[in-house]
């Protein structure tokens, strides 16, 4: 189970790492208003092979390149990008 060996007090800590991490990353300034990694193209870690794309100029084309392995993306993730 997630989690399981922690402390209520231990979650609450975590948690609010988390936040912390999140808040620090949305206000990371942007380079340009493109989307992709860190240090350059996105890498989808879902097959054993090198396989990389962007960076992307809008969300549709990074959508795109996410649901290029249509059959290995979880239906939820497929559905949540889609929608997009």
């Amino acid at each position: 189970m997630l989690g399981g060996g922690l402390t209520p007090e231990q979650k609450q800590s975590v948690a609010q790492q988390v936040g912390c991490i999140v808040a620090a990353m949305r206000r990371a300034p942007a380079e340009g208003r493109r989307i992709g990694g860190c240090d350059g193209p996105v890498r989808d870690c879902r097959q054993f092979t090198e396989y990389t794309g962007g960076p992307f100029e809008t969300e549709a084309e990074c959508n795109a390149f996410v649901l290029d392995l249509l059959r290995d993306t979880p239906a939820a993730v497929r559905n949540a990008l889609a929608g997009s």
